[in-house]
């Protein structure tokens, strides 16, 4: 089975600047997505898609795979279509760029769990235990059924504990295999209602009664979505470089 993966690379972020090109330890920090992606052995081939030709520039004296894509994609969804539209193959992978700690463990599980049931969209989920980051609307929440299929997404903490808490809650992870069936419905139909209000990709498959899976990882990645996790991860990272 060919397995394509995206790394999305947005270059004009508001709260991060030159985002996907910032230095990490000597490396822009799109670098260090696109060599945890590579250590992914079942993925058949990684690019960069980025709007920004200073990206693809840098990407080109880097060495790295890169695929232009149109400025008007809202979301990495969008840009994966367009990306399916130019690669073949049958399952395409999202990884993203802003995410340079990402575990390689974690893309492959996602990666061999959509080998082996062939779903049109899978994603990866995590639990929380943090109260903190239950109540963060920017943690979606999850709910599914025994076989890991997707009941309900969404910013609310749920399910609503009633009568006790002995749970985990299960947040989404943005590591996601989509099959061109559904990349296409996505580009080809409008946000419906449950989309609109949640502000969230996977509920217009729900929406359209397209199956969506999930599967659990044990990941603490961090996204880069301010400059004080900037700081983390370079912190972090220097150390990891310091132990190896």
């Amino acid at each position: 089975m060919k397995i394509v993966c995206q790394i999305p690379a947005r270059y004009e972020s508001t709260r991060v600047p030159r985002k996907p090109l910032v230095d990490i330890c000597g490396k822009p920090m799109i670098w260090w997505v696109y060599q945890q992606v590579l250590k992914v052995q079942v993925i058949s081939k990684v690019y960069i898609a980025t709007d920004s030709e200073i990206v693809e520039q840098a990407c080109h004296n880097l060495g790295l795979n890169v695929i232009m894509t149109k400025k008007e994609h809202t979301n990495c969804l969008y840009r994966l279509q367009e990306v399916s539209q130019k690669v073949p193959a049958d399952m395409y992978l999202n990884v993203n760029g802003d995410e340079p700690l990402v575990d390689p463990v974690s893309i492959e599980k996602v990666v061999n769990e959509s080998i082996k049931i062939k779903p049109d969209y899978l994603f990866a989920y995590r639990k929380l235990i943090d109260p903190a980051e239950t109540n963060d609307t920017g943690n979606i929440k999850v709910v599914t059924n025994s076989k890991n299929r997707v009941l309900y997404v969404s910013r609310a903490p749920i399910p609503c504990p009633y009568k006790g808490i002995d749970f985990n809650y299960k947040k989404f992870v943005g590591i996601k295999c989509l099959s061109k069936k559904a990349l296409d419905l996505y580009a080809n139909t409008q946000v419906a209602d449950l989309e609109r209000i949640e502000d969230m990709s996977v509920l217009r498959f729900l929406e359209h009664e397209i199956p969506v899976y999930c599967t659990e990882i044990n990941s603490n990645s961090l996204s880069v979505d301010n400059p004080r996790d900037l700081e983390r991860v370079r912190h972090i990272m220097e150390q990891q470089l310091r132990g190896n």
